[in-house]
């Protein structure tokens, strides 16, 4: 068993902020990159993956600030079939002719992002999240056409 450093410490109560972050508010074709992506399977459904990303803001005045985005790739339902088409659309937007093999393909790579925010939940605070996927031209500093594109590999183990 692995010890988590300062275990067993008392916590500060005036250290701990609870979401002390402003949401950003709706915008379109923001610089961004992906800085962290992984596959997630479920140990249960052999027949599941899910892509875990994260974005950060290039440029503005948000730069810096990070979004999280996640799809359901391989498993049942309605809600993976969209998770694909977006995930398409994330692909062709860094510019592969066609899916990826591996979230790793992902990073380091800029894209035009537009920024939505989503309802809180629960008695959780607002989020904000990813609409769009576009294309980043270094040249024109405008966005290209988007769109998406299917096929591609599979999301499943090896």
């Amino acid at each position: 068993m692995s010890m988590i450093p300062g275990g067993g410490q008392a916590i500060n109560e005036d250290d701990v902020k609870a979401n002390d972050y402003e949401v950003i508010p709706p915008c379109r074709d923001i610089k961004m990159h992906w800085v962290e992506a992984e596959v997630k399977y479920k140990d249960d459904d052999p027949s599941y993956a899910r892509v875990n990303a994260t974005a950060e803001i290039l440029d503005g005045p948000h730069a810096g600030r990070r979004i999280w985005e996640g799809w359901t790739l391989a498993g049942n339902g309605v809600k993976t079939e969209v998770a694909n088409k977006i995930f398409d659309q994330v692909c062709f937007a860094l510019n592969y002719p066609a899916r990826i093999n591996s979230p790793e393909e992902l990073l380091n790579k800029p894209f035009l992002g537009d920024i939505k925010v989503s309802k809180g939940q629960n008695g959780y605070s607002d989020k904000n999240g990813l609409a769009q996927y576009k294309k980043f031209d270094p040249l024109a500093q405008k966005p290209a056409a988007s769109g998406g594109q299917s096929g591609g590999a599979a999301w499943r183990r090896s």
